[in-house]
């Protein structure tokens, strides 16, 4: 009887080669209308590789990949990165091939088939790793030697000390001439974390520089090359473990495919003399922690904020930095663009900015069939106005006029359900404790990193900690146009970053909730900073003062985070550390967030690369003088602007979504408001008549 099963498989791959040939014949047949004559690049000037972008997958020397073409002719250009176009995305085809490059086949054309090469090619390989991987006496494996492509020297020597072959034999020769030009080695893979606190995941080597964990594509034991995806996925489970902050569970290894990180969206390369290609994708999981598998390769892992690694100034002309600045100022190019084309050049924007964001989703913390379902969606129409421009700009400075109301003590672990109230009433202390500043010594440690440092937060976060607040100091929130926490101001004012918050109106209140992905981490160097200059003060706990305010003709109520108290004046302190500089970055928005919160001093200090950090030195800022007038007005005339666009649009007979972000319907990047449908009302209800009754205020 015939084997139906084997005549099925064999069926299968017929086709999957028939898939795979007509791709290739149409890739081909895009190259031959956008050739270029190869002959101008000379391939033996070292600076110039093959393995870049296009790999060549077997075409012939006379026509290459439109990707190729663009590296060759672009490659002067003052910012070397190149992101995938459109249509390149559209196929995964470049990231999960394993055809090498065709010109590694022309070095030894003395091999009849491509398995000869590959099983020559991976005995180089392997005997590299062993050069890579010194023992000491007890054969014992130590530290990882660093070894880029160039120079080759020290590689050669070591294949002719071992006598790995007879280097003046023909064959010998065309071994010789592969070490000199390792073409497999030319560039590195990686993937580049990022979080909501613009720091970025990165690997020190023993050399002392940081980069994102990469590697080079390797040969397996079934003598296939790597796909760049399993290249990536191995190189970051190789150098980096992952670790479960509650439970401590440590993962054998981390899934960046199906977390997400390796979408072909999200790739970006570099074609300077380090050739490196990499994922840039945003991770922002208070649960997972990661930490360097062993120092073999690299000597740390950290998060570092992106103004650090641009502000650097090298030392004794070394560029720790210099690998991956490049990426960095590709990502932080993409934020000015989001700042200067929010409401003009929107094209521009996407195209830039979006490296992160897959084209049919919004990735938000709301899901998208919630925005789908949405029974009407406003866009926000930035209009100037030159009446209100000229009434307003010169009097929402001086109006603002906060004034504190009370100050409580919140416990950091808040409870699961946003809505109770009984349990947010538990989460203050009943007696108070002033967090007052104590100036720390220069020169002494930050505190240690401690065990389960992360704290979450609760999925849902709630309003009623204003509200509590309110109701014990006796403040009557019916006058009230806004009532929100602070950050919710920030983000409409600065209008820069994706958000999604919910929006209620009662009477003539509007209630602002924020939804966001939210953890404390004590073990950032701010946090430990924070504690260095409040000692004494219970660290299990954050100091909240509620705020009044007026933007424009809106009254406002906030609650805001305060770091530090001078015991003299009574004064808010915002506390900041800085890796290398005393420099505040951000201007705009750390004046925005002491100007709300009647801060008037900020301190910034300077610590240390190493761990635990050291402060070296401390610097005082008065936030009046950050930033200019009308740069300071500008952002709250948006702010107004945003605000009267709420309380004319928000109906009290539904919940509302107002979020800024990429809208894949309406295709394009602003401002929105969206009302609710109605059976997604109760999962996204925050506040009611009901609750506020409860707490003693009545609409």
């Amino acid at each position: 009887m015939p084997d139906r099963r084997g005549k099925s498989e064999k069926r299968r791959q017929t086709r999957e080669q028939n898939k795979h040939n007509s791709e290739r014949k149409e890739r081909n047949n895009d190259d031959r209308i956008n050739s270029i004559d190869w002959s101008v690049v000379d391939y033996d000037d070292e600076n110039d590789f093959d393995e870049c972008f296009s790999d060549d997958y077997g075409i012939s020397n006379k026509s290459t990949t439109s990707k190729s073409q663009r590296f060759i002719t672009t490659r002067n250009c003052q910012h070397n990165i190149k992101t995938k176009s459109s249509a390149e995305t559209k196929t995964e085809y470049y990231f999960h091939d394993r055809q090498p490059p065709s010109r590694i086949f022309n070095i030894f054309p003395n091999m009849k088939s491509k398995t000869e090469v590959m099983k020559l090619l991976k005995g180089i390989q392997d005997e590299e790793e062993r050069y890579c991987q010194p023992k000491d006496e007890y054969e014992n494996r130590t530290t990882t030697k660093i070894l880029n492509p160039f120079p080759r020297q020290p590689i050669i020597e070591h294949f002719k000390r071992v006598n790995y072959t007879n280097f003046d034999t023909k064959d010998g020769k065309q071994i010789l001439k592969y070490l000199e030009k390792p073409i497999l080695r030319t560039f590195q893979y990686g993937v580049l974390l990022f979080n909501s606190e613009k720091q970025i995941f990165i690997v020190q080597n023993h050399d002392g520089i940081w980069n994102a964990p990469m590697s080079h594509r390797k040969i397996n034991q079934n003598l296939q090359l790597e796909t760049i995806n399993e290249t990536v996925y191995r190189a970051f489970n190789e150098q980096i473990c992952a670790k479960h902050q509650l439970t401590d569970e440590i993962f054998e290894s981390y899934d960046l495919q199906e977390q997400q990180h390796l979408n072909s969206h999200k790739y970006i390369e570099n074609d300077q003399t380090e050739l490196i290609g990499l994922f840039i994708s945003e991770f922002d999981d208070p649960i997972i922690e990661f930490e360097l598998r062993d120092t073999y390769v690299n000597q740390a892992c950290q998060w570092i904020s992106i103004d650090d690694v641009i502000k650097h100034v090298p030392e004794n002309q070394l560029d720790v930095y210099g690998i991956l600045r490049s990426f960095v100022e590709h990502i932080q190019r993409g934020t000015d663009l989001n700042k200067t084309n929010s409401n003009n050049d929107v094209s521009a924007t996407i195209t830039t900015l979006n490296i992160n964001t897959a084209p049919l989703k919004r990735f938000l913390s709301i899901r998208d069939a919630i925005f789908d379902r949405a029974q009407q969606c406003l866009q926000f129409e930035n209009e100037y106005n030159q009446a209100l421009d000229e009434n307003l700009s010169g009097t929402l400075l001086n109006n603002y006029a906060p004034k504190i109301l009370g100050s409580s003590n919140f416990k950091l672990h808040v409870h699961e359900d946003h809505l109770n109230i009984y349990q947010y009433e538990k989460c203050i202390l009943e007696k108070l404790q002033i967090p007052y500043y104590n100036q720390p010594k220069l020169n002494s440690m930050f505190p240690h990193r401690i065990h389960n440092g992360v704290i979450p937060q609760a999925k849902k976060t709630s309003i009623l900690p204003i509200l509590i607040m309110a109701q014990r100091y006796k403040v009557d929130i019916h006058k009230y146009h806004i009532i929100c926490e602070r950050n919710s101001l920030r983000n409409i004012a600065m209008n820069e970053n994706p958000y999604v918050m919910g929006v209620k109106k009662i009477g003539k209140t509007l209630f602002l909730r924020r939804h966001d992905k939210r953890f404390v981490d004590k073990n950032q160097a701010g946090y430990r900073f924070e504690q260095m200059c409040i000692r004494g003060y219970n660290s299990s706990t954050c100091f909240k003062q509620l705020v009044e305010g007026n933007i424009g003709t809106f009254k406002t109520l906030i609650t805001a985070e305060t770091d530090a108290i001078d015991e003299q004046t009574h004064q808010a302190i915002e506390l900041k550390s800085r890796y290398n500089t005393i420099d505040i970055y951000d201007q705009e928005d750390s004046w925005l967030q002491t100007f709300l919160s009647d801060t008037k001093t900020i301190i910034v200090g300077k610590r240390t690369s190493e761990e635990p950090p050291r402060l070296v030195n401390l610097h005082e800022y008065n936030v009046s003088s950050i930033s200019d007038d009308k740069v300071k007005n500008k952002i709250l005339l948006h702010l107004y602007r945003v605000l009267d666009f709420l309380q004319q649009n928000v109906k009290q007979d539904g919940i509302y979504l107002l979020s800024r972000h990429y809208d894949p319907n309406l295709e394009n990047h602003n401002l929105y408001l969206y009302k609710v449908a109605e059976q997604d009302e109760q999962e996204l209800t925050f506040i009611t008549q009901q609750i506020l009754a409860q707490l003693g205020f009545r609409f």
